[in-house]
């Protein structure tokens, strides 16, 4: 049986700390643009063990990731009136909550940064009413001594780029999107001889309460 490293439900998830500002929360149509393209039903699952972890998305929330930018650069981007929460995230990267329509607001006047802007959908599992973001990473676990022929072998089928491996021997992978990112990992998971394979998840904190692993 193939074995997942027991964190959590949502695969190599990253705490956020939420910071509320009582922004009315408006469901916010997505766009037809491919950073906001709604998931497809057949898309909305993910693999934990060998159980199929259904989840559905929230079409009023995205976080944006702002590579190489301050806190103190959160407003050149968004307004605080207009950020439902903020902090610095790995690797120094701004993050960012905010409405759909914002978030497209953002990617609009920002094109020319686009090489340093990522946008991340929001998702909840069922049952459960926490959010997390699907981001564009992967995190893959081969077979042990198998991982230095099948890294390469992954990324060239996926259209992946590897990123690094880490402590507890997992590798991550990043794909071009967080849309594509869901369907590489179920389908690596599906199709590949790995031990586990899912997004990498970036999870909430609500109301500075820890967040529970969310029910199967």
């Amino acid at each position: 049986m193939k074995k997942l490293f027991q964190l959590t439900k949502l695969t190599a998830a990253t705490c956020f700390f939420i910071i509320l500002y009582g922004c009315n929360k408006q469901d916010v149509p997505l766009q037809t643009d491919a950073l906001f393209e709604p998931f497809s039903q057949q898309e909305l699952y993910y693999w934990h063990e060998d159980d199929r972890i259904l989840i559905s998305q929230d079409p009023s929330l995205v976080l944006i990731e702002i590579d190489g930018a301050t806190l103190e650069q959160a407003q050149d981007y968004l307004p605080l009136s207009q950020t439902k929460g903020i902090r610095i995230g790995d690797n120094n990267k701004l993050q960012l909550i905010t409405s759909t329509e914002n978030a497209l607001s953002v990617f609009t006047r920002h094109t020319t940064n686009s090489g340093r802007l990522a946008f991340y959908p929001a998702i909840k599992t069922a049952g459960n009413e926490s959010t997390a973001f699907i981001t564009n990473r992967i995190s893959v676990k081969f077979p042990d001594n198998s991982a230095s022929t099948a890294i390469d072998a992954i990324a060239q089928k996926y259209n992946l780029t590897f990123v690094k491996e880490t402590l507890y021997a997992a590798h991550i992978f990043e794909s071009s999107n967080a849309k594509q990112a869901l369907k590489a990992a179920n389908a690596i998971y599906e199709n590949e001889d790995v031990l586990w394979s899912g997004p990498d998840f970036i999870m909430l904190f609500n109301n500075n309460s820890v967040q529970q692993n969310p029910p199967k």
